[in-house]
């Protein structure tokens, strides 16, 4: 979505534009990667080229979230529990350790938790949980970023 927005273009009929449901959308570390992406390839392939689609993201309440010490692989809980030490050197940020990873790891499931109670379950408590600070839901300082942006409501009448 982020990096290969090429792709939602060639799908056709995905018009983030027109999308009307909430999105989380996490990312990780250094926000200028999107930047530096055309320093790998030799010119960019069709899948890069596309419009923003988190931009495009209008008529759907979208909450960013920005974990900053975590790598790619340690999204997913098979890599935290089998990456070696060497494996965990190569992909690390800054000096995030291992025990920052696991923290961050618990912190993306709690934050996917809470949209999730918050938009399926219509849970008040959940929705006031991702409005409020990160120190006050007990998140460390340096771990994440958060930036919400709700849905702009079209009227009916313009809407046909």
């Amino acid at each position: 979505m982020r990096y290969y927005p090429g792709l939602v273009k060639m799908a056709g009929d995905v018009q983030p534009e027109r999308m009307t449901i909430p999105l989380l959308f996490f990312t990780r570390g250094d926000p200028n990667l999107l930047e530096d992406i055309d320093r790998h390839h030799d010119g960019p392939p069709a899948y890069i080229v596309g419009p923003n689609v988190l931009n495009a993201w209008i008529h759907g309440d979208l909450l960013t979230v920005n974990m900053l010490g975590m790598a790619h692989p340690q999204f997913s809980s098979m890599f935290q529990r089998r990456e070696i030490a060497q494996r965990f050197a190569e992909n690390q940020v800054a000096d995030y350790g291992r025990d920052h990873a696991n923290t961050s790891h618990a912190l993306v499931a709690l934050y996917t938790l809470k949209f999730l109670d918050a938009y399926l379950k219509h849970d008040a408590s959940a929705k006031a949980f991702l409005e409020i600070n990160l120190a006050e839901n007990g998140v460390p300082k340096h771990f994440m970023g958060i930036t919400s942006r709700p849905a702009l409501k079209i009227s009916r009448a313009k809407a046909r």
